[in-house]
Formats: C-alpha cells, sequence, structure tokens
C-alpha cells in the first residue's frame, strides 16, 4: 500500500474511535491493528507513530473488545521499531498491567489474551514494563493464566510473556519464588509443540538459579513425565535438545537424580502397559 493510501486509511479509521458505538469502535481498530502489522515503509511508520496517542483513551473504554482491540494496536505498533516501542511502553504500561488485575479471573479470554500480548511484547526490550509485570500485586495475576485448561494463544502469549521476563537477571529468583516454575512446566505438552518450547526456555532460564525451585520440579512426576514426552518426540528439535538439558540439569544433584530416574521407570512401565493393551 502506498504512503499517501495507508495514511489515509489509518486516518479514516481514527475518525471512526470518535463514534459513540462502541461496535464502530471496535471494528476501526480491528481495521487499525491489521493496517499497522502490514507497514513496510519509514512514511508509514511515522504515521503509526501518530496515530498511537489517539489509542490510549481506547484502553479506558467500558467495552471489553475495544479494550482487546486496542491491546492488539498497540502491540502491533510496538513490534515495528524500538523507539515506537519505548513511547507505547511510557505511555500504556500502567494501563495495561491495570487491565491485567482487572480481567485476569472471569470468562474474559479475548481481553486476557490481547493485555498478555501487549506486555510480553514490551516486557522483551522496555525495563519499565517488565518491573511493572513483576510487581507483587501483578505477577500473581499473570501466573493465574497459565495452565493447559486456558485456550492455546492464551497459554503462548503467557509463556512468551514469561520468556521476556525470564531473560531479565534480576527478575529470576522473584519469578522462581512466585512460581513461574510450575506456571511452566504446567503448559508443557506434547501435542502443543509451539506452546512447549517457549516453557522450556522458561524454565532453562529459571532453574540454574534457584534450587528450590528444581526441588520443586523434581516433586512434580507428572511435569517430568512431560518433559520425557518432548525428549522422546522428534517433530521439534528444540524442544527435544531443551528438554534433555532440564532433566540433565535436574540429574546432576544426587537427591533429584533418584526421582527422576523414578519417574523415568513410572513412565516406561506406563508405556509397555499401555502397549500391551
Amino acid at each position: 500500500m502506498e504512503a499517501a493510501m495507508f495514511n489515509a486509511e489509518v486516518d479514516k479509521q481514527l475518525a471512526q474511535l470518535q463514534s459513540d458505538d462502541v461496535a464502530v469502535q471496535g471494528r476501526a481498530l480491528a481495521m487499525i491493528t491489521v493496517l499497522f502489522s502490514k507497514c513496510e515503509h519509514e512514511s508509514q511508520v511515522s504515521a503509526v507513530a501518530a496515530a498511537v496517542p489517539s489509542l490510549y483513551s481506547c484502553l479506558e473504554s467500558k467495552d471489553q473488545l475495544v479494550q482487546a482491540n486496542a491491546c492488539a494496536a498497540l502491540t502491533a505498533a510496538a513490534a515495528l521499531e524500538d523507539q515506537l516501542a519505548a513511547s507505547v511502553a511510557a505511555q500504556s504500561t500502567q494501563q495495561l498491567v491495570s487491565l491485567l488485575r482487572q480481567c485476569c479471573s472471569g470468562d474474559r479470554a479475548d481481553l486476557q489474551l490481547n493485555v498478555v500480548s501487549a506486555l510480553g511484547q514490551l516486557a522483551r526490550d522496555q525495563q519499565r514494563t517488565a518491573e511493572a509485570v513483576m510487581e507483587p500485586q501483578v505477577l500473581p495475576c499473570l501466573l493465574s493464566l497459565a495452565g493447559s485448561s486456558q485456550p492455546v494463544k492464551l497459554q503462548e502469549a503467557v509463556a512468551d510473556c514469561l520468556c521476556a521476563l525470564a531473560s531479565n537477571n534480576w527478575a529470576k529468583q522473584q519469578l522462581c519464588t512466585a512460581g513461574g516454575v510450575t506456571a511452566a512446566s504446567s503448559m508443557l505438552d506434547v501435542r502443543l509443540l509451539e506452546v512447549s518450547v517457549r516453557c522450556l526456555m522458561v524454565l532453562g532460564m529459571l532453574l540454574p538459579s534457584s534450587t528450590d525451585a528444581q526441588q520443586r520440579l523434581a516433586d512434580d512426576v507428572a511435569a517430568l513425565q512431560r518433559l520425557m514426552e518432548l525428549l522422546k518426540q522428534n517433530e521439534d528439535a528444540d524442544c527435544k535438545v531443551i528438554a534433555r538439558d532440564v532433566l540433565g540439569l535436574l540429574m546432576r544433584e544426587g537427591g533429584l537424580r533418584k526421582k527422576v530416574e523414578a519417574a523415568i521407570r513410572q513412565h516406561a512401565e506406563a508405556a509397555i502397559a499401555a502397549a500391551a493393551q
């Protein structure tokens, strides 16, 4: 799309945000997200940067679809350029963590997904966002959204956000103490390799910094068996390698090694019994 046409379309959709009809606002934000995601040229990035300030008020809407679509638009904008991401983080981080605290319970899957995706995108390189998510009143909200019962896309978003946080050395111990290892291990699933590889990366970053977290994982027989299933599969090489490394880390310590070996035996016996049926 040519720059002039792109700018005109962005302006058209921004004008729709002035409507009193939240359905119109929601559709406009969805279109803005599509436009931002297709942005290719520097002149278009400038148009995005000029449009972004109009989106922040949408995070305060009383309509969940408007809020969710505003999060998606801001995520698309932040992915375009570091300077733009820094601006989005400076202006929206507190609104986003407030939304996370409000929506982490109840049936709000679309809003949960888009809020967590926005925070994960920003937390990768914006320390102010990472620090905000790590606040004691915010981090439990993120961790509460982890789990195999959640929609797959939400699991991916939570795992992405945990990866962004775990990449910071200053955050590792707090994440372990708060239950980050348990959250990540709960989403391991050989049927969901895109989720699992993210969770394995979280485990790989967190476990070396916490013997307590290693102990908790070694005590979780179900998690160990999910790790072994990921080690045995051949569809995703990264999953296989990281699962091997995580199990190898646990087996370096004598007490933990016995627990891992017991889980391996139990897993093998279950496989034999299943094959015999």
